[in-house]
């Protein structure tokens, strides 16, 4: 029977990191790099231009990337899909075997794989659901979207994938009980949104704190009032709130108990 000791969070972090648009998620990747982690980004929001002014040129050679949109076209003043949607598939052949890195399921702890964003993952699943099932009801593909979704989010979340994972979601605004709103990940339709987080032990919150020039991008690792954050150690053992240049290196280094 295994010992606590040998718990696979000792050595990787799985996160949920969710915010606006703006507020750092994407940036924040620098720190890791810098601190010496190998990071494998599926790019799906077209953001890497951060990352290439706020990272030495030692740490640019320790990122890879993929960038995954669909190829679209104007017809009759429409902006529609050209071809068959590819980002799902292309997706999955990335995680089987990325061509500089090899399978995901080989990487160790010295390496991130980036999901950035889940919230635009999700809407291309969406698409190539409904070009690939043609169901009549709209539901339904609803439905089969979020469940591909949720079963990528459930291969992330299981010891297949030894590696860290970081996954990058905006916010969505969800009325559960009449009146009151909470803030959940941006996915696909309501129903996914609330269980995100389930496959993640750390979900923390990017906002900005302040206005005009002395406004900061922060992290979040204890209530906001916005979001349900969460920290795979005791709330003692990190700051309630880490600026965005530093605070995932910091944050790594306090969950996992030591540097890479």
């Amino acid at each position: 029977m295994p010992k606590l000791t040998t718990h696979p969070s000792q050595r990787v972090t799985k996160m949920l990191a969710v915010g606006n648009s703006g507020t750092g998620k994407t940036g924040a990747l620098a720190a890791l790099a810098e601190a010496g982690y190998t990071l494998g980004i599926l790019d799906y929001d077209s953001g890497l231009d951060i990352l290439r002014n706020a990272t030495s040129p030692a740490a640019q050679d320790r990122i890879f990337y993929e960038t995954l949109t669909e190829r679209r076209k104007m017809v009759a003043g429409q902006l529609v899909l050209d071809g068959m949607p590819s980002v799902l598939p292309n997706t999955l052949k990335l995680l089987n075997d990325w061509p500089e890195l090899g399978p995901v399921s080989t990487w160790g702890p010295d390496r991130v794989l980036v999901l950035d964003s889940l919230t635009f993952f999700a809407k291309a699943v969406f698409e190539w659901v409904e070009a690939s099932f043609h169901y009549r009801d709209r539901r339904q593909s609803y439905g089969e979207a979020q469940r591909r979704v949720e079963n990528l989010l459930g291969l992330l979340y299981s010891p297949v994938i030894p590696c860290n994972i970081y996954v990058a979601s905006h916010l969505t605004f969800i009325e559960l009980v009449p009146g009151t709103l909470k803030a959940y990940p941006a996915v696909i339709g309501r129903a996914l949104s609330p269980t995100v987080t389930r496959y993640f032990n750390t979900c923390v919150e990017f906002h900005i704190r302040g206005i005009g020039p002395t406004a900061k991008r922060v992290i979040s690792t204890g209530p906001t009032g916005t979001v349900d954050v969460k920290t795979a150690t005791l709330p003692s053992a990190v700051p309630g709130e880490l600026p965005v240049e530093t605070g995932l290196a910091t944050l790594f280094q306090a969950l996992q108990g030591e540097t890479k």
